[in-house]
């Protein structure tokens, strides 16, 4: 851990030390972003604003890995992700400064590469849920729920930071320090921490064994169903805030567009902690079909919104929605495949995350398609036809889930499987 921070502030220096004279090296030599003429004069306030400052950063980044990684796999795998994601905005930005326009790579090879990025990305989360389920073997898909809902609650800190920030007119100084305060938390609380062996592992179940865990039917199910909650929570939560944009709709001075991620993280936060509460009452199956049936309301709601108040409450019933995918789809891999291990975990991972860059693409075409006209109004259309279309993914959701269930019913209710029990 001490190289982990130690990494940490090589990097942060790095960037304070030589980040200023860089940033004028940029503007000397016109690395700056382009504006269409066409474009809302709002936009125009943009042009020649220094792009490329990614290079910096992965300077940073490298110097640091260099200096103080051990170059193990996990650090590589990691590693590799972040300078995949670094490789793809390079050649973004590489192509609107050579063609001096302000579309760089096409959204089509964009989203290719994003794609097979998201593949190999997926597998990284497949190291802390196995841990999680190895640690609280009797609340795997509880803790599981717990776990992610710092996914949606750093998208609340964030929002918050960054509008808290904006306010006070703060230097992207202090915002690069601020980083720091969690890294240091999370120092102090692993120097205390020994990570157990996995369950598969511990259980004495071979490599092989866990591989072949893969073709069982009833898993290939559910990956099947994984990529569809993929679509239905995160491909459509990229677009949200865009959408309601795209509606008008204000809370006073504000737009609820920009306010719209963060009341549907908040949503998703407080309802992955309570999870527990409905996994008293329900197994994982019956949650998630509950799951279903409310995200196909949020998502008709969201196609029907006019008001602010309407927004708000489509908002809700979409996040209460979707917020019990992914945990309790990883729950019941875990709980069901145990054998799996980490191996099934991260295939869930990654074809939740491709399936979300799949869907993400898939809903811009599909308003675009959708809308009557090139103008404001018909944008609005489309947009809300094209919500009330991603419906579709919960629907056949609740078909699948019904079934699962019912099966499970008919060989006497839902049974977790235990490594090593007769």
């Amino acid at each position: 851990m001490l190289r982990a921070m130690g990494a940490s502030v090589l990097a942060m220096v790095v960037v304070l030390v030589i980040g200023p004279a860089f940033i004028r090296w940029l503007r000397l030599n016109e690395f700056g972003q382009n504006i269409r003429e066409e474009g809302p004069e709002a936009h125009k306030t943009k042009e020649g604003t220094p792009t490329m400052g990614g290079v910096l950063i992965w300077f940073a980044v490298l110097v640091s890995y260099v200096v103080f990684s051990r170059f193990s796999v996990a650090s590589l795998t990691v590693f590799i992700a972040a300078a995949g994601n670094a490789l793809i905005g390079f050649a973004d930005d590489w192509i609107k400064i050579v063609r001096k326009r302000s579309l760089g790579l096409s959204a089509r090879y964009k989203l290719l590469l994003q794609l097979l990025l998201s593949l190999f990305i997926g597998f990284v989360e497949a190291g802390v849920n196995p841990l999680v389920t190895t640690i609280y073997p009797e609340e795997k898909t509880a803790k599981l729920n717990a776990l992610h809902a710092w996914w949606p609650g750093g998208l609340v800190i964030g929002s918050l930071l960054a509008w808290l920030f904006s306010t006070q007119q703060a230097t992207w100084q202090a915002k690069m320090w601020i980083i720091l305060i969690p890294v240091v938390i999370y120092g102090l609380m692993l120097f205390t921490i020994k990570f157990p062996a996995t369950e598969r592992v511990q259980s004495g179940v071979t490599t092989g064994q866990m591989y072949r865990e893969a073709l069982k039917p009833l898993f290939l199910l559910w990956l099947f169903c994984m990529l569809l909650t993929g679509a239905a929570e995160l491909g459509t939560n990229q677009w949200i805030s865009a959408i309601m944009k795209t509606f008008g709709i204000k809370i006073g001075p504000f737009e609820f567009g920009s306010l719209a991620l963060a009341w549907i993280s908040l949503v998703m936060l407080v309802g992955r902690l309570s999870a527990v509460g409905w996994l008293q009452r329900m197994n994982p199956v019956a949650l998630l079909i509950g799951s279903s049936v409310v995200s196909a309301i949020g998502l008709i709601l969201l196609g029907m919104v006019n008001s602010p108040a309407m927004a708000i409450f489509a908002c809700f019933v979409f996040a209460v929605g979707v917020c019990y995918y992914w945990p309790t789809m990883l729950g019941f891999t875990s709980e069901r495949f145990p054998a799996g291990g980490s191996f099934l975990l991260g295939l869930m991972g990654a074809a939740g995350m491709a399936s979300a860059g799949a869907a993400s693409g898939l809903l811009g075409k599909l308003q675009m398609a959708l809308s009557p006209s090139a103008d404001a109004a018909g944008k609005a259309i489309g947009a809300a036809r094209s919500l009330q279309v991603m419906a579709v993914l919960p629907v056949i959701l609740t078909v699948i889930f019904v079934c699962v269930y019912l099966y499970d019913q008919k060989r006497g209710g839902y049974k977790k499987v235990e490594l090593g029990a007769k």
